[in-house]
């Protein structure tokens, strides 16, 4: 396959919804198409708004995103359990809260949680007569794997593509001009191959060969997980002149009457000293103009429209073999990316760039509408065992959809719990975790040196205003954060990390 197939979704014309038939009872079990993106935070058209007002990134390129979101259920608040590939997905793949897993860092394995007997939800499905398929990055390390997770993980090998230089490439550099770990990388990619973008594009090939061998008789369950849009941010030439052409321009969350990124320094006046620190890497505005910094902005949304293309050939060859509607197909990201809101260019916050992701489910039975009240990735494990009609493991602490995607009915947990902290050795347990709950109107914040965040996600979705700072002595703030502190879990409460 060229690599112009890939990006042909991008000018297609996709199924209008009002095309696609309402369901009929399966004659057969149905089929599973799990679909994982890496550092894809809420810049998809399903999340944004075209009048610039909110979260997202108007006029992002994801046309099979928005087809998803046109046809099924598109969580319009979905939170990653944690800014961090490894622990959200170790408590997205488990079904658990990673305040039970004890998993919070990249720096730990998903298969060395704290929770005896768990298995993820390849096993489980598995286990219940799904034949289940892997392919790509599900697992932060694929050291990992077990062979009980699938009947079949393919692994692709001999990638032709180099990893080549891009234009920009800001690396953090000690006293001696040596680089450190932490780099920026981003650009168009030379020679119109890169080897990230070509482990997806190879992915995704294998798996319409799965789709197109195995669906037909019902009962596969297939996980795809793409790299893009994780960095390096490697722009395909033909998308990045599409955004070129469309005068990008900084994002809806830079703070009010910002200049560049430097005014997003006021976005943290009100702020403790540990909130001010959580996750950044502000070093790289030493070396990132205003100029540069939109290439980077174009070159992240160029992979995020290259990732969104690859999806589209799976959808393209499950509506050639007519079989979508005896397929549910679930899209996540494993959590958001800062880019500069804040000063931050990370994923390691609990503010809302790096928490709020795509969560798409359509399938049988799945009518066009949104959820609007808080989900966590934690309930995509027993939304998907309610959907298979298989029991859903005790160990599970995320919350079935599957009423409010097939029936409608509002979700009975209306908030969603995110933790993160310090991973370092010597940092003490009791001073490690900051934990964040979004509910219908607010997000908050507490952290190990008892400070605070408040914001009101209605009036504030950029928060941008902490209310707490400047509360005084409002007595309603106090009622609100006593009342949110009851639903988050205590430190106390909270599993050691497990290394």
């Amino acid at each position: 396959m060229h690599r112009r197939s890939v990006l042909k979704t991008l000018g297609a014309t996709l199924v209008s919804p009002s095309i696609v038939k309402a369901s009929t009872p399966l004659s057969t079990k149905p089929n599973f198409v799990f679909i994982s993106i890496d550092d894809l935070n809420d810049w998809v058209s399903p999340l944004s708004s075209s009048e610039g007002v909110g979260s997202g990134y108007p006029g992002v390129i994801t046309p099979n995103l928005q087809y998803m979101a046109d046809v099924g259920v598109n969580c319009k608040a979905a939170y990653a359990p944690v800014p961090a590939c490894s622990p959200s997905r170790t408590s997205t793949l488990l079904g658990i809260s990673p305040d039970k897993t004890g998993v919070y860092f990249n720096g730990q394995e998903w298969s060395k949680n704290a929770v005896p007997g768990a298995q993820s939800i390849f096993s489980h499905f598995r286990e219940n007569q799904f034949k289940t398929y892997g392919l790509g990055k599900l697992f932060h390390r694929s050291t990992a794997l077990q062979e009980k997770e699938f009947d079949c993980f393919h692994k692709v090998s001999n990638v032709s593509c180099a990893k080549n230089a891009l234009k920009y490439d800001y690396a953090r550099r000690d006293n001696h001009g040596m680089p450190k770990a932490a780099k920026l990388e981003f650009g168009v990619q030379s020679g119109n191959c890169h080897w990230s973008n070509k482990l997806d594009e190879l992915n995704a090939i294998q798996a319409v060969k799965v789709i197109d061998e195995q669906f037909s008789g019902g009962g596969c369950f297939l996980g795809l997980g793409l790299i893009a849009p994780h960095a390096p941010f490697a722009a395909m030439p033909d998308i990045y002149k599409k955004y070129l052409a469309k005068n990008i321009g900084q994002p809806p969350g830079f703070f009010p009457n910002s200049e560049g990124i430097s005014g997003n320094l006021r976005d943290l006046r009100d702020l403790s000293d540990y909130a001010k620190n959580q996750g950044v890497k502000r070093e790289f505005l030493r070396e990132l103009d205003d100029a540069a910094y939109i290439q980077l902005v174009i070159s992240y949304l160029s992979t995020i429209t290259y990732a969104d293309s690859v999806i589209g050939l799976v959808m393209d060859k499950l509506r050639s073999l007519n079989i979508l509607e005896q397929t549910y197909i679930v899209v996540w990201s494993d959590h958001g990316m800062h880019m500069a809101e804040k000063l931050s260019f990370s994923k390691f916050t609990l503010w809302e760039r790096s928490l709020r992701v795509p969560l798409l489910f359509s399938g049988p039975g799945i009518r066009p509408s949104e959820i609007l009240s808080p989900v966590s990735l934690t309930d995509i494990y027993p939304t998907l065992c309610d959907l298979a009609k298989i029991d859903t493991p005790h160990w599970c602490t995320g919350t079935s959809l599957a009423n409010s995607i097939i029936g409608g009915d509002k979700p009975e947990k209306t908030h969603a719990v995110s933790i993160y902290g310090r991973g370092a050795s010597n940092v003490p347990d009791d001073q490690r975790l900051s934990r964040r709950i979004a509910t219908e109107q607010w997000n908050y914040i507490h952290h190990p040196d008892g400070s605070k965040e408040l914001y009101d996600r209605l009036s504030d979705p950029h928060e941008w205003y902490n209310l707490y700072k400047n509360k005084g002595d409002n007595a309603d703030i106090e009622y609100i954060i006593a009342s949110l502190d009851s639903q988050l879990p205590q430190l106390s409460e909270c599993h050691e990390p497990v290394w």
